[in-house]
């Protein structure tokens, strides 16, 4: 038996079949085959289901990426917990503020410690700290003369009435009492204990006056008393090594390798001392010292 189509093949279940082709009178005959069961039917059932488990899986993945998601949202939102871009950000500004605030401002006390510090320096050199050095009767050798004692006793002055000269390793002090003594020789012993006493104070240290390139040795103090017209009491010299540490005032003023002692001064001492011993005591400038000071009355 044949079964005749018209643009489809049909599978007969009997012996014979044909085919008729769409607008043609051709016709094909098939013999026909005994109809074996679907043996793919099966297969393909279970792609189908695998698949939609498939499906189904991604549905739910995505389901629980979506909640992840809101949950976070609504977190944020709820707590104002910032985003990573917010906190890198925030980190980097936090490091630059660090940086600005661990260098403090320098305040105007600051700037003025430092400069104050560093005009110190400038001014003084540790080789100029060891040196006495004055001209202009200020500085430490003013401060030596007008803070001396000797033997226990305070030999202090009012460094107003001091004026302190250096040259060439040679010191000279003149003092200009405001009430000079009217006991000649308390006004000499005082005056020979405070240049033996600046002697030994100096020592060997080196004397550089403001106007020298390099110090130079003591080699020699000069204590010069004057009265207000400028008139020498009296004037006695010391060298390094020769200035007594102990002894009254009259016994260190015989002891000094230079002296000379006005009229007024010495007829307290007459008889006891000479009235001046040794070369003439000089100034800084060569001329010899005379005094002629009259004792006040």
């Amino acid at each position: 038996m044949a079964t005749h189509v018209r643009g489809k093949i049909h599978i007969s279940s009997e012996d014979t079949g044909s085919f008729e082709a769409l607008d043609s009178n051709e016709k094909l005959d098939v013999e026909s085959v005994d109809a074996e069961p679907n043996v793919y039917g099966l297969d393909a059932a279970d792609d189908s289901q695998a698949a939609l488990e498939r499906q189904h899986q991604r549905e739910r993945l995505l389901f629980i990426i979506a909640a992840i998601i809101a949950v976070l949202a609504i977190t944020r939102y709820l707590t104002g917990f910032p985003s990573l871009g917010h906190l890198r950000r925030l980190l980097r500004g936090n490091q630059t503020a660090q940086t600005q605030t661990s260098q403090p401002a320098k305040t105007e006390e600051d700037e003025g410690d430092a400069a104050e510090g560093d005009q110190d320096q400038a001014e003084e050199t540790p080789e100029q700290a060891e040196q006495p050095t004055d001209d202009s009767g200020q500085g430490d050798l003013l401060t030596m003369a007008s803070t001396l004692s000797f033997n226990g006793a305070d030999l202090s002055l009012p460094q107003e009435e001091l004026v302190v000269e250096a040259s060439q390793g040679r010191v000279q002090v003149t003092h200009t009492p405001s009430e000079p003594a009217k006991d000649g020789a308390t006004l000499a012993g005082n005056a020979a204990m405070r240049a033996a006493a600046l002697t030994a104070a100096i020592g060997d240290q080196a004397i550089q006056a403001a106007d020298e390139a390099e110090p130079t040795p003591l080699t020699e103090v000069t204590w010069i008393v004057r009265n207000s017209a400028g008139e020498a009491f009296l004037a006695v010299s010391f060298v390094p090594g020769t200035a007594p540490v102990a002894g009254s005032g009259t016994e260190v003023l015989a002891q000094a390798p230079s002296y000379r002692l006005s009229d007024g001064v010495y007829r307290g001492l007459a008889g006891v001392i000479a009235q001046g011993t040794g070369a003439t005591p000089t100034l800084l400038t060569g001329g010899e010292i005379v005094p002629t000071a009259a004792l006040p009355q």
